[in-house]
């Protein structure tokens, strides 16, 4: 609904972060270097878990919500996060203390 509605470029970062916060509940990340048969074969058994429905259901009961992500999309969670600048962090904590969350 804010797509394109946030001209100011630290507030777009900001609220990308706060966005990547809140998408990646709880996520697998396998080591650096780890060989591509390894992390093919780990890609493969997750997506075949995430399209059974007692998994789902049972993610469900945990976070409501749930919804798998793919590989793709965590790894563009985790880059969002790893990469915004110090200026997009003050700015979430900001407008996080104008909420009255406790934050440093």
């Amino acid at each position: 609904m804010v797509k394109g509605k946030i001209n100011d470029p630290i507030a777009q970062k900001a609220f990308d972060l706060w966005t990547a916060l809140n998408s990646a509940d709880k996520w697998l990340a396998l080591a650096p270097g780890t060989p591509e048969g390894i992390l093919t074969a780990y890609r493969d058994a997750i997506g075949k878990l995430a399209a059974e429905p007692e998994f789902l259901q049972q993610g469900e009961k945990i976070s409501e919500g749930f919804a798998p992500m793919s590989a793709r999309d965590v790894e563009t969670v985790v880059e969002t996060l790893v990469d915004a600048p110090s200026a997009a962090v003050d700015y979430t904590k900001a407008m996080m203390r104008r909420q009255g969350v406790r934050i440093q």
